[in-house]
């Protein structure tokens, strides 16, 4: 097999990552259900929603938005879970397991960011960005594993 044939493949210019905004944080965290169970660490969205009032803990987070991409880098802290069974209301028996609902709690933070990626890869695909890029951040999120808590 002759690899000198990748030497002749023209490099294209490569464009740095653009930086999560505030209004995208904005935007995702306003459509985060407020009754919602909180998360692993205990914060529920609305909890979430005061914290991103103040803008030097807006521009924190953002921060590490920022820095997950950059560094290809998901923290263990927001992939740890845990399950939680909840019983389903009015069945006769609960001796299947068909009676109950596991909700599955993951960091809120985590989701919020997330939330963010799946709100730049809509917004892409509506601009009719290339298939490539937008499945880079739906493979970002799928490949993301998840460790249990």
């Amino acid at each position: 097999m002759n690899i000198d044939v990748l030497d002749e493949i023209i490099d294209k210019p490569t464009s740095p990552w653009s930086p999560f905004s505030k209004k995208k944080f904005k935007i995702a965290i306003t459509n985060c259900n407020n009754a919602s169970t909180p998360g692993l660490n205990k914060l529920s969205w609305s909890h979430l929603k005061i914290i991103l009032k103040d803008d030097k803990c807006l521009n924190s987070i953002i921060h590490i938005a920022n820095a997950c991409i950059e560094l290809e880098y998901w923290p263990l802290h927001f992939k740890r879970f845990t399950t939680v069974i909840i019983p389903k209301l009015n069945k006769k028996s609960y001796d299947t397991p068909k009676s109950f609902r596991p909700i599955i709690l993951l960091n809120t933070m985590g989701k919020l960011i997330e939330k963010v990626i799946g709100l730049l890869t809509l917004i892409m695909k509506k601009a009719g960005f290339n298939n490539h890029i937008i499945s880079f951040f739906s493979n970002y999120l799928m490949d993301r594993k998840t460790n249990y808590f």
